[in-house]
């Protein structure tokens, strides 16, 4: 059966039979591991259990944590990882809104502006007065 990440989790912290489970690879042993470390209770079982993941197939890695997460009556809050967004450069925007560029013209010229402002960034900062 096809099981998403948190309901192996959920699986694992209840101690609910995870036979069922499948196959699963390497990379969803490592991301249930990132999840499991955000409790901080699992830290100390974790450090020992995370030497194995490459040692030992996928499947047994998962009934490795089943027996290592000590069991808790409810599964705790586990925050969603946030996808990290480049920081947008207030000084690009201000070039785009007084040259009165479009997205596409500020793109397709900013290897030039990366040249110039790099020459003196502080005198374009208060130039523009950002």
């Amino acid at each position: 059966m096809n099981y998403s990440l948190f309901e192996i989790i959920k699986k694992i912290y209840l101690k609910e039979d995870i036979s069922d489970i499948g196959n699963i690879d390497t990379s969803l042993c490592l991301t249930i591991s990132k999840y499991l470390s955000y409790d901080l209770d699992n830290l100390p079982f974790l450090k020992k259990i995370v030497l194995y993941i490459f040692n030992i197939s996928a499947n047994n890695y998962l009934y490795l944590l089943w027996m290592g997460i000590p069991k808790k009556s409810k599964v705790p809050f586990l925050r969603k990882i946030d996808k990290i967004e480049p920081k947008k450069d207030e000084l690009y925007k201000e070039i785009q809104s007084v040259l009165e560029w479009s997205q596409r013209e500020l793109d397709f010229n900013k290897g030039i502006l990366d040249r110039v402002i790099s020459k003196n960034r502080k005198f374009w900062e208060k130039e523009l007065g950002v």
